[in-house]
């Protein structure tokens, strides 16, 4: 399977959770696991997406771009985090789900 697609399918899957996560309201063993495999499935993506942005170069310098790429992603979504919101995970999970799928139409 492509890099893209990888990257494609897991910002799809993380976003989705999120976004039940937001339906669910944020509480309960539940929505705690839909946030956290959400997370992963996301920091995976972004990873990923940042390992393919070096054309030349050996493997550790793709895991070093693509780890850096996924803290960055990371810093991003929690700078402007007011609270405990579940909506705002609920608009990243959107925006990730908008961009997962359109790369996977786009690949076909």
């Amino acid at each position: 399977m492509p890099r893209t697609s990888i990257a494609a399918v897991s910002a799809l899957a993380g976003g989705v959770l999120w976004l039940l996560f937001a339906v669910l309201g944020g509480t309960g063993v539940l929505a705690d696991m839909l946030h956290l495999v959400g997370w992963i499935l996301l920091m995976l993506a972004a990873a990923v997406f940042g390992s393919g942005l070096i054309r030349a170069g050996g493997n550790g310098q793709r895991i070093f771009v693509g780890v850096g790429f996924a803290v960055l992603i990371l810093l991003a979504v929690e700078a402007f985090r007011t609270g405990d919101t579940p909506w705002y995970d609920a608009a990243w999970g959107g925006a990730a789900v908008l961009v997962g799928g359109a790369t996977l139409l786009r690949a076909r």
